[in-house]
């Protein structure tokens, strides 16, 4: 079997746009995920196809990945 696309932890979007939401439990065909609602200050939880959600990179990822591109040009 492969390595899952997302992990407990992960920041993660719908592909079609929305909030960012925390992935909180993985099975081979659903994702669930926790969000923070602003429309009703609540939070909520929802469970999507793995297709249906993007990745978002942390701000430390985008960093890391400057400093390798710069270590390159040296």
């Amino acid at each position: 079997m492969s390595d899952p696309l997302f992990s407990p932890g992960d920041v993660v979007s719908l592909r079609s746009g929305g909030p960012a939401m925390t992935v909180t439990k993985v099975t081979a065909t659903e994702i669930t995920c926790l969000w923070f609602a602003e429309t009703d200050q609540t939070l909520r939880t929802g469970t999507v196809p793995p297709i249906a959600l993007a990745l978002i990179e942390s701000d430390d990822e985008i960093e890391d990945a400057d400093d390798e591109i710069e270590d390159d040009d040296d």
